[in-house]
């Protein structure tokens, strides 16, 4: 289990490190100067978040669980670690539109890699029972 953690937050870091690159390469294009200690906050943030969700991809695999369950767990653990990284750093402003904004942004690329996830375990299913038939 040790071993797997380590793998999956391995990943978690350099899906963090990917994003802070994109990041760093918009700022400078746009040429927007930035210390380094704030880029250090953010990349040690976007790690985080990558860690996390590495770690979090175990409760898919929980197999006592029903798949809402599994659902309902992830995302409230999910949206929860996202912000309270998200705030201190300064990915989201403290203004109630801006929060609710950022929510729904959140909720909607949650279902959208949700959505993904379904449509590929679906086929993933199909394919599956496909060769057991065509096995006899």
């Amino acid at each position: 289990m040790i071993r797997e953690l380590f793998k999956r937050g391995i990943i978690g870091v350099g899906f963090g490190a990917i994003s802070t690159f994109i990041a760093l390469t918009v700022l400078k294009f746009k040429h927007i100067d930035s210390s380094v200690d704030e880029i250090w906050w953010h990349m040690l943030a976007g790690m985080a978040v990558g860690i996390y969700f590495g770690w979090s991809s175990l409760i898919w695999e929980h197999r006592t669980w029903n798949p809402l369950k599994k659902l309902i767990i992830h995302f409230s653990l999910s949206i929860i670690v996202y912000f309270s990284i998200a705030f201190p750093v300064g990915w989201i402003s403290p203004k109630p539109l801006l929060i609710f904004l950022n929510i729904l942004v959140f909720i909607a690329i949650y279902f959208l890699f949700w959505l993904g996830a379904l449509f590929y375990y679906r086929k993933q299913t199909e394919t599956l029972n496909e060769q057991l038939q065509n096995r006899h």
